[in-house]
C-alpha cells in the first residue's frame, strides 16, 4: 500500500481567477478605469504560508496513523481472520484510546490469528501429512489468501481515506490564500488579481503583501 504524501499541486492553483469585482455595472465603470489590475503568485502564497506547515503537520500525523494501523494488521497475522474479524481488528486498532474491553479483544483477535497461522506452519511441516492433515492445511491456506484480498481491501480504504483527507486539506489552505488575496486587493482598491501562473507581465504584484498576512 502506498500512503502518498501531502501537497498542494498545480491542478488547484492553476487557472485561478481572483477578483474583487468581475462585473461591473454601468455607473460602476468609470470608478474602474482608475483602479488597476494586480497578479499574484498564488501557489507560493500557499506553499509559504503558516497554515501549510500546520496542515501538512496534520496530514503526516493522520497518515501516520493509518500506515500504523495497516501494519499491526500485517504483524498481527490478520490475514487467517475472516472479513468481519479483519474490519473489527482494523477498527479496534485506529481507537486512539481503547478501553480495557476493546484491549481483551484485540488480544482474542490476534490470539486466533496467531493459533491458526502456527497450525498451518507445523502442518506445512509435516513430513508425510495424513489426508485429514493435507485438507486441514489446504483449508488454512484458502482462508489465507481470502484473508489477504480482504485485507488488501482494508489497506485500500485506508489509501482512499487519506486522498480525500489531503484533498479537504488542500482545499482549506486554497481558500484561505484566496480570502487574504481579497483582503489585500480591497486595501489596495484593485479591481481585478490575476494569478501570476495566466499573466505575462503586470505593473503590481501583491505576492509579497499577501504573505505578510498569511506568515502571521
Amino acid at each position: 500500500m502506498n500512503f502518498t504524501g501531502y501537497k498542494t499541486t498545480a491542478r488547484l492553483f492553476g487557472a485561478l481567477l481572483l477578483a474583487t469585482g468581475t462585473v461591473l455595472s454601468t455607473q460602476q465603470a468609470s470608478h474602474a478605469q482608475a483602479q488597476q489590475f494586480g497578479i499574484v503568485n498564488f501557489r507560493r502564497c500557499a506553499q509559504e504560508s503558516k497554515m501549510k506547515v500546520e496542515l501538512d503537520a496534520k496530514f503526516a500525523e493522520i497518515s501516520k496513523q493509518l500506515l500504523s494501523v495497516f501494519q499491526k494488521m500485517k504483524d498481527a497475522n490478520a490475514v487467517f481472520l475472516d472479513a468481519n474479524e479483519i474490519k473489527e481488528l482494523a477498527a479496534l486498532y485506529e481507537k486512539v484510546q481503547p478501553s480495557d474491553a476493546d484491549k481483551k479483544r484485540i488480544e482474542a483477535l490476534v490470539g486466533k490469528a496467531d493459533l491458526k497461522q502456527g497450525a498451518a506452519k507445523r502442518l506445512d511441516q509435516t513430513v508425510t501429512p495424513t489426508a485429514e492433515q493435507k485438507q486441514e492445511l489446504q483449508k488454512l491456506a484458502q482462508a489465507q489468501q481470502d484473508g489477504a484480498a480482504i485485507l488488501q481491501a482494508v489497506g485500500d480504504d485506508f489509501q482512499k481515506r487519506v486522498d480525500v483527507k489531503a484533498a479537504e486539506l488542500e482545499e482549506q489552505l486554497a481558500v484561505k490564500v484566496r480570502e487574504v488575496v481579497a483582503q489585500v486587493a480591497k486595501e489596495k482598491n484593485l479591481a481585478l488579481v490575476f494569478d501570476s501562473g495566466l499573466v505575462i507581465y503586470a505593473s503590481l504584484d501583491i505576492t509579497a503583501d499577501v504573505l505578510k498576512v498569511l506568515q502571521k
